[in-house]
């Protein structure tokens, strides 16, 4: 599935333009930085385009959209009313077989939507389907994908099985069938204030305001986790668990 475009990660400015068909693909450049790409499936025909901010996409499906080396691009994609925000990190590679199926050939992206949709997800290594709505990020590793939910309802299925994760979730999927290895949790401070995905773009996410909501969230949650200590083992070997109490005010 897809075709090949790393050699597009390094590819000079020396690209020819092409004219767009007749089928319009829903999605507009927002932003760009660096070298970034539109790649369309027939390499020989149709040489890589570098794209221009608030360019349009227009080529049918399936095509690629690259980010080169210590590149950032966003696109918006349209979803009726709503809008659906894609950002790639650098050195990522992302081919759009249809609207909502995705192949990640290498590299990072983040994924932002206010409406239910149901993505195929797809890497040289492994598959998934994550469906419904909120914020989360992507990215393949040799042994397939790690994913963290950032804001949301969102849900993963693999082998025919749906399962609900909350933010802050870092997911570890693996293998062809898509095996839900391990599921993890993150700190979303620190994520918020980190990764690039989210503070390399000028503009704020539209959940901006969830992202922080869901950060707070968690920080008390875990708050409460830590201020659990676990006791000794009574003779009826039932685990005793407290609450350390908070110290009283002067």
């Amino acid at each position: 599935m897809g075709f090949l475009f790393l050699s597009v990660l390094l590819i000079t400015d020396t690209l020819l333009s092409a004219s767009p068909p007749e089928h319009l693909a829903p999605q507009r450049v927002t932003y760009t930085f660096g070298k970034t790409f539109l790649q369309a499936q027939k390499l020989e025909d149709n040489p890589p385009v570098e794209l221009e901010q608030n360019q349009p996409i227009k080529i049918p499906y399936p095509y690629a959209v690259i980010a080169s080396k210590n590149s950032y691009l966003e696109i918006h994609q349209r979803e009726n009313d709503h809008i659906s925000i894609i950002r790639l990190g650098k050195s990522t590679g992302l081919e759009f077989s249809e609207k909502h199926e995705i192949y990640l050939f290498q590299g990072a992206a983040l994924l932002s939507h206010r409406v239910y949709i149901k993505w195929n997800v797809h890497s040289p290594n492994s598959q998934f389907i994550i469906q419904g709505k909120g914020t989360w990020m992507m990215e393949a590793t040799p042994l397939g994908f790690k994913v963290i939910i950032l804001e949301g309802s969102l849900g993963l299925a693999s082998n025919d099985n749906i399962e609900s994760f909350q933010p802050g979730d870092l997911i570890l999927v693996t293998d062809q069938e898509g095996k839900i290895s391990q599921d993890l949790e993150v700190e979303l401070p620190l994520v918020l204030g980190t990764s690039k995905l989210l503070n390399h773009f000028p503009g704020l996410l539209p959940s901006h305001s969830r992202l922080i909501s869901a950060a707070q969230v968690q920080a008390m949650r875990m708050k409460k986790k830590y201020e659990a200590m676990i006791g000794g083992v009574r003779p009826n070997r039932k685990l005793e668990i407290w609450q350390i109490p908070k110290a009283e005010q002067p």
